[in-house]
């Protein structure tokens, strides 16, 4: 209970702040920054897993990466600040994070989330960082494109039907 109370932290200024002033314009050239960006966001939730590993609630770990991403609140316009600000509305709204991130982050994300929602948002976030550096699957040009564990590419068009294991 005390190592809670050490890692839960009142929102910072700069967070709180810019959920309110999000802009519509920043906001959609962030979403689609964030959207073509799969590093980016593999990155960002694997520093939430990282804080959450460490106790940090969701909206702390959010607030602590805000502070990062817009420097201490000077750069709120950063398209990273952007995206961690409009999912910190969300939650505060009573989202879950996998709904917090639609149209940020690419439905199959969501959904394997959508499990952590509910039981452990900590391990979804590794298991879905895993699963996409694994496979590195994309939808591109209405074909699923990806590579199987030995890298060696794999083309499924619409009418293919495959059946893999992905844990």
């Amino acid at each position: 209970m005390a190592d809670e109370a050490l890692n839960t932290r009142k929102n910072s200024k700069s967070l709180q702040s810019a959920m309110k002033k999000l802009n519509k314009a920043e906001e959609y050239y962030a979403r689609i920054i964030i959207q073509f960006s799969n590093k980016t966001r593999l990155k960002l939730y694997r520093k939430i897993a990282s804080l959450m590993r460490n106790r940090f609630s969701l909206m702390d770990a959010l607030d602590m990466l805000h502070d990062g991403a817009s420097n201490g609140g000077k750069n709120p316009g950063e398209p990273l600040a952007i995206a961690i600000a409009s999912w910190g509305r969300a939650l505060n709204n009573g989202k879950t994070f996998s709904e917090a991130l639609k149209g940020w982050a690419p439905d199959r994300e969501r959904l394997m989330l959508s499990v952590g929602d509910v039981s452990d948002l900590e391990s979804a976030l590794l298991n879905l960082i895993k699963v996409t550096e694994t496979y590195e699957i994309q939808w591109k040009d209405g074909v699923l494109q990806g590579q199987d564990e030995e890298k060696n590419p794999v083309i499924l068009q619409e009418n293919q039907h495959v059946s893999m294991n992905m844990w």
